[in-house]
């Protein structure tokens, strides 16, 4: 009994310890995004009071909306509509 409890807490450790930085640096990327979007939004004349409430999904819809083959008007009208969802 008490080398299955020295195992499991030995598991659990090892668990813990190999997902911390793994969040760690899923938090550092989102946070890289989230800096790139800003300064796009910025230089776009975009509002940017929002961007910390955007789920990662609606990141993502920016930037293929801002990748993709619309005309400027149209991306800017797609973006306008997303950030307004959190005004």
């Amino acid at each position: 009994m008490k080398n299955t409890i020295a195992a499991f807490a030995t598991t659990a450790t090892l668990a813990l310890a190999l997902t911390a930085p793994a969040a760690s640096a899923m938090e550092q990327e989102l946070n890289m995004i989230t800096g790139a979007l800003f300064n796009t939004l910025s230089n776009a004349g975009l509002p940017t009071d929002v961007i910390q409430e955007l789920s990662l999904a609606e990141i993502a819809e920016i930037h293929l909306t801002l990748n993709g083959g619309d005309g400027e008007g149209e991306k800017m009208r797609t973006i306008e509509a997303i950030l307004a969802r959190h005004q």
